[in-house]
């Protein structure tokens, strides 16, 4: 960490071994039909990162094509202080339950720490 954490996850039992790969999972309510016809998706990431959205996937950050595993590692280093936005359209938000979902992807599993803020702005 660079202790600005707000959440403290374990890294697994090995600190030249860790986990490759951390999972968010942020479940949230719409009461009423959404009007924006857009969404961006704001996300930072160390290393790499996919985001889904109501199970599908919206954005892939600093990670290689195709699938994705638990032991993939992110393409390269990166930066923790850069927001990477993404465009969505409107319709990815539904009313009623929604779930935003973002698994995180060192690019070393001896990686000094893990970094991911996101957020989703309606427009």
């Amino acid at each position: 960490g660079d202790g600005d954490e707000a959440t403290v996850v374990g890294y697994g039992p090995s600190a030249t071994n860790k986990y490759v790969t951390t999972y968010f999972r942020h479940r949230f309510d719409i009461p009423t039909v959404p009007s924006y016809p857009s969404i961006v998706l704001r996300l930072k990431r160390d290393d790499g990162a996919v985001a889904y959205l109501n199970g599908a996937e919206v954005y892939r950050s600093n990670m290689p094509a195709g699938a994705i595993g638990f032991s993939t590692l992110a393409v390269a280093s990166a930066s923790e202080t850069t927001f990477y936005t993404v465009t969505l359209p409107g319709s990815a938000i539904r009313q009623g339950s929604n779930v935003l979902a973002i698994e995180v992807h060192q690019n070393q599993r001896a990686s000094s720490d893990i970094s991911m803020v996101a957020e989703l702005i309606g427009r």
